[in-house]
């Protein structure tokens, strides 16, 4: 809950739905900003299966990236002071759900029949294609179910 929003309100004159505004997106930016420090603070690449990150910022850039990304912060939490913004909690459990939701939208849209607008696959990849994504979708609704605590 809003930390007294009338007493905010009165305090730093920001209304009620402009401060829910920048609430929202500075949490956003906020996130964005500490995903961007982690990735740079990483020196080696990711090597996953169908992706392979490299670091081609150099050293100097990456350092230089951070500075400027705990600046922004740094303002972030100035205005966090000023408004006294409300530190949201966002569950793991929501945020797994969430990522969840989108593997099972991205697997239903590589299924063979709605591929077929883009082209046509032989027999053995069509049945192959359905048989590794249900399996994954199948795994994808345990998951799922195991985080709504119904497993």
């Amino acid at each position: 809950m809003k930390l007294a929003i009338s007493n905010l309100v009165s305090c730093a004159k920001i209304d009620d739905v402009p401060y829910q505004v920048v609430d929202s997106g500075l949490s956003i930016v906020e996130r964005n900003l500490r995903n961007l420090i982690k990735q740079l603070e990483e020196n080696s690449g990711s090597d996953w299966i169908l992706r392979k990150s490299v670091n081609d910022i150099g050293e100097e850039n990456g350092r230089r990236l951070i500075e400027k990304s705990c600046l922004m912060l740094n303002y972030i939490r100035e205005l966090d002071k000023k408004y006294n913004f409300e530190q949201n909690l966002e569950s793991r459990r929501w945020r797994l759900l969430t990522d969840l939701s989108e593997i099972w939208t991205v697997l239903n849209e590589l299924t063979p029949e709605q591929l077929r607008g883009y082209g046509t696959m032989t027999r053995g990849d069509d049945k192959l294609l359905t048989d590794r994504i249900n399996k994954i979708l199948t795994l994808c609704n345990e998951m799922r179910n195991i985080l709504s605590g119904q497993a």
